[in-house]
């Protein structure tokens, strides 16, 4: 602890902090979650065999052959952390930076068999991958006569990047998996609806493209739409940043709480069943394409998955699901205690609490809580309560 060393006391404490620890460590662990017992050899029994009097005598035959140069997954973990106090405790302050990566990830290799080849490689202990980030907090508590109040503050950013898995050959730049998060995916690039049938002539399409259609962006610019042109995004369902804020404060018999959180970096696919099986969102409905809104911010009605711009993964659908929402809010109040004794209670509080009060975010049509899929989840609702805490 860097405030116990005489350097720090004499020097620098009185002036900085009364409390100050650093800290490191680094850990090694294994994942021997290996798929199917590779490393052993097995065995099967035939689906005929040999009647011999009134039984069906099957034959045994081997399933694998054993893989023994596979091992565990390693994962090396590193992390850096710092706790302070300052001005007498008043403001405190705690974070770490980490750094993890993972390596002898089973895999197959890719690019030294092509797959025309029809050959099918062992898992080999070759892929690795990265996280790393950060998790601060800083708070702050004081009281000054009988009010009394704290704020906390947190934030946490990580990220995590595939190092190699022997991607397939010849795979253009903008479809790579290799230095992009675990999980990218692949969609076409959403640019627009076609608004008449000449914006469809002007621009590469799909051979049933009509009016009131996505328009998918032309990636390699050859004048054809195919699997050519989808782009893996770099975001995920998995938000790269998570923060929170949360205030309390007291004041006689009177207390409150208040806690927001929120997330960042992250995107849904987020696609309802709209059509014959179920209702669009209203947001569709109002600015949806027709002759005569040609300029509408969605494109014409749909039927499920039939046309070309839902069946298709695309960005269209592709929600940034940012959002800071005001999770809790709490106001009591806590009878003094000569009222509670002439009552003949040991302890009364009235309360009045909220859940899911406001929220800001980009999707509207959705709660950015949802997980991808068709939206068919029920979503955070607002909450109200009105309550006692009565103890005799």
């Amino acid at each position: 602890m860097l405030s116990n060393e005489g350097f720090w006391k004499n020097n620098i404490g009185p002036n900085v902090s009364d409390y100050m620890k650093l800290r490191f460590s680094w850990g090694q662990l294994g994942n021997d979650q290996i798929d199917n017992f590779q490393y052993l050899t097995t065995y099967g029994l035939s689906g005929t065999g040999v009647i011999f009097g009134d039984e069906l005598n099957k034959a045994i035959y081997q399933t694998r052959t054993p893989n023994p140069d596979i091992t565990w997954e390693v994962a090396n973990k590193y992390d850096l952390g710092l706790e302070a106090k300052f001005l007498k405790g008043l403001i405190t302050f705690e974070g770490d930076i980490f750094y993890e990566k993972r390596s002898n990830i089973l895999a197959k290799r890719r690019a030294s068999i092509p797959a025309y080849t029809g050959l099918v490689l062992p898992d080999e202990n070759i892929g690795s991958v990265e996280n790393k980030g950060f998790d601060f907090q800083l708070g702050h508590k004081r009281t000054v006569g009988k009010f009394t109040y704290e704020i906390l503050g947190n934030v946490y950013h990580g990220n995590n990047k595939i190092l190699f898995w022997d991607e397939e050959p010849n795979v253009p730049a903008w479809q790579k998996s290799t230095g992009r998060q675990i999980g990218a995916p692949l969609y076409y690039q959403a640019i627009g609806i076609f608004k008449d049938q000449k914006a469809i002539d002007d621009y590469p399409h799909l051979a049933d493209a009509r009016p009131g259609d996505v328009i998918f962006k032309d990636v390699n610019k050859d004048s054809i739409i195919n699997d050519l042109d989808r782009v893996r995004d770099n975001q995920t369902a998995t938000p790269t940043w998570i923060f929170g804020l949360t205030m309390a404060a007291s004041f006689k018999g009177f207390d409150f709480t208040m806690l927001w959180q929120g997330a960042a970096g992250a995107k849904q696919y987020l696609r309802t069943e709209s059509g014959l099986i179920g209702n669009f969102p209203m947001e569709f409905v109002k600015d949806r394409w027709t002759k005569d809104n040609i300029n509408g911010s969605w494109p014409r009605p749909y039927d499920r998955d039939r046309e070309y711009w839902v069946s298709r993964a695309n960005t269209f659908w592709y929600w940034d699901t940012d959002y800071f929402r005001l999770k809790t809010l709490e106001l009591g109040y806590t009878l003094p205690e000569k009222w509670r004794k002439r009552a003949g209670l040991d302890d009364l509080r009235i309360y009045v609490s909220g859940q899911n009060l406001l929220t800001a975010d980009r999707v509207k049509i959705f709660d950015p809580e949802l997980p991808s899929g068709s939206g068919q989840y029920y979503p955070q609702t607002k909450i109200y309560n009105i309550g006692i805490n009565l103890t005799l």
